[in-house]
């Protein structure tokens, strides 16, 4: 199958929801109380949209998309890391790949294409967060993340743990 990588604009936000959301129901059965991901919504408010839309302007996030016969079926958002004050380290914030185009060579692509994105930005290292019992922390270990800590985070009144992964060069993920 041939993808389409390409840098995300305010007209994909609502695509970029539905990735996002559709892939949680998918990727985190068992990972995350069920309660919850039976409420998630794939829909997107219009709030919502002009938050997302603000923080793309004011360049604050940055979002790759992938696409597979002109629909988007993977989707990054990174920005700045919130623990780097030298703005020379960004963090992905959110990585999804619709689960009937996960195992084929997509995710690498759309690393390469982002990192490739963040060292035109200026950005020199990157971190990642990955839930922990994620499969897909196997997938930021081979890329070459080194894990750097487990932390714990709470999400609808629950207690979960993520894994952090950090790359000190962003040029070893360009492929």
């Amino acid at each position: 199958m041939e993808f389409q990588i390409r840098s995300g604009t305010t007209e994909d936000i609502k695509d970029i929801n539905f990735v996002n959301r559709k892939t949680w129901k998918t990727s985190y059965i068992g990972l995350i109380d069920q309660d919850f991901l039976d409420k998630l919504e794939t829909d997107i408010t219009e709030e919502r949209i002009k938050v997302i839309k603000g923080a793309m302007t004011k360049g604050d996030s940055a979002f790759v998309v992938a696409l597979a016969q002109n629909q988007i079926v993977g989707m990054i958002r990174y920005s700045k890391s919130s623990a780097d004050k030298t703005l020379r380290e960004a963090e992905i914030r959110a990585f999804y790949i619709l689960e009937e185009y996960q195992k084929m060579g997509l995710g690498t692509k759309m690393l390469s294409f982002a990192a490739k994105e963040m060292l035109e930005a200026g950005y020199k290292k990157l971190v990642i967060c990955c839930l922990d019992k994620n499969p897909a922390n196997q997938f930021y270990i081979k890329a070459g993340g080194v894990k750097t800590c487990t932390r714990s985070f709470r999400l609808d009144g629950k207690t979960y743990q993520d894994n952090m992964y950090y790359f000190a060069d962003l040029r070893t993920l360009l492929v």
